[in-house]
């Protein structure tokens, strides 16, 4: 699957089809990446931390050890956690 996601400005409805994809194929193994592990490394954070149920310090770690997101990012992954991405 292909998931074209702008890197300075990331979208809900991006985020969306993201958990979407993660969700229809959990029962088998993938392969997820972008370009510099830096969006899919933010995703995947949320996607652990918000329908995985994973402590958000561990998410968190895992995440640090690819990047520490810029203020854009951060700002998109605040409002993600705000929201709880339920969709």
């Amino acid at each position: 699957m292909h998931i074209p996601v702008v890197w300075d400005n990331s979208t809900e409805a991006g985020l969306a089809r993201i958990f979407e994809a993660m969700d229809v194929t959990q029962d088998k193994k993938r392969f997820v990446h972008c370009i510099a592990n830096m969006r899919v490394s933010a995703f995947l954070f949320l996607y652990r931390v918000l329908r995985q149920g994973m402590p958000l310090e561990a998410a968190r770690a895992t995440m640090a050890q690819i990047w520490e997101p810029n203020p854009i990012w951060q700002k998109f992954i605040h409002e993600a956690l705000a929201r709880g991405q339920n969709k």
